[in-house]
Formats: C-alpha cells, sequence, structure tokens
C-alpha cells in the first residue's frame, strides 16, 4: 500500500504544468477539433412505438409496487461466476448487449425480462445474439418472455411471472 502511493506522488510530481501551473498530461483540443471529436446530439424519441405501447401495457399489468426498466444492459443483470480469461470471455459475450425491459418487484429484483422483436430478429447475426441472451438469462434463472412487433401484447404471460 505504502508503495502504491509513493508511485501516485511520484506520477503527480512528474506530470507536466501547463501555463497556469495545473498539472496536465495531455493537450486539450481546441474548441472545434472537439466538436467534430464529439459530434452528438439527443434522441426525439427515447422508445420505438412498439416499445412505448408495451411500456405503457405492462405498468397496467403489474403491481403498482413494481417496476418496468427499458434497455439495460445483460452484463447488469447477471454476475459472472468466472476468474481470468473464463470472466473475460463471459464479459465479451454479454457487454454489449441490452434486454429491451427488465420488470422488478417492489425491493428491485429482477423477475423477467421482456424483448420486443422487430424485423432486424430475422437477420442471422441477430438471431445468434438472441439465442445468446436466452441462454445467459436461462442459465442465471432470470426468464425471459419475447413477443414479436405487430402483435397483440399477450400480457398473461407476464402475469404468470409476477412474485406473489
Amino acid at each position: 500500500m505504502i508503495v502504491a502511493a509513493l508511485v501516485i506522488v511520484l506520477a503527480l510530481v512528474r506530470a507536466p504544468r501547463s501555463k497556469r501551473g495545473s498539472r496536465t498530461s495531455e493537450v486539450q483540443p481546441s474548441f472545434q477539433e472537439e466538436e467534430t471529436q464529439w459530434a452528438y446530439s439527443p434522441r426525439q424519441t427515447f422508445f420505438t412505438r412498439s416499445e412505448a405501447a408495451f411500456f405503457h401495457a405492462v405498468r397496467k399489468t403489474i403491481p403498482s409496487d413494481h417496476h418496468v426498466f427499458p434497455k439495460v444492459r445483460l452484463s447488469d443483470l447477471v454476475v459472472i461466476n468466472a476468474t481470468g480469461r473464463e470472466y473475460m470471455s463471459a464479459f465479451g459475450r454479454v457487454s454489449q448487449k441490452h434486454v429491451d425491459f427488465v420488470l422488478c418487484d417492489s425491493s428491485f429484483k429482477p423477475y423477467l425480462a421482456v424483448e420486443i422483436d422487430g424485423a432486424s430478429h430475422s437477420r442471422q447475426r441477430q438471431q445468434v445474439a438472441d439465442e445468446t441472451k436466452n441462454r445467459v438469462l436461462d442459465v442465471s434463472g432470470l426468464p425471459i418472455v419475447r413477443y414479436a412487433v405487430g402483435t397483440n401484447w399477450d400480457l398473461g404471460k407476464i402475469a404468470a411471472y409476477v412474485p406473489r
């Protein structure tokens, strides 16, 4: 611990100083360069029409003290029980994936993942990603329900998973 503290102190002492005397290790981009590098703007909508319709419908189906969370990363739903290379491999499988909705009880314990499958889910690459999601959630014990876009939501499927 003492060695780590010494390394940090030495790094701070050796850090180059800007003209104002503050420490900096990189050149700050000009405003114009920064705009080019950070070309973002806000989305006009958070949900697709199908996702919005589903969100409102499911809110009416679950108890009022339960919660619906949209666009949740798969890595936030599971614990990876591995170390080293196995951990990195397992994390790589889930790190860039999300589920459309997660339903949680009043203590924020997830009890159901929900996917709204649109046209992209007919592509092979998306089917592989869907199978990975299904397997990861199955192994972890979190059920998943899938609905096709454009169908009537059979909310009875969800009601069956609501904890009593």
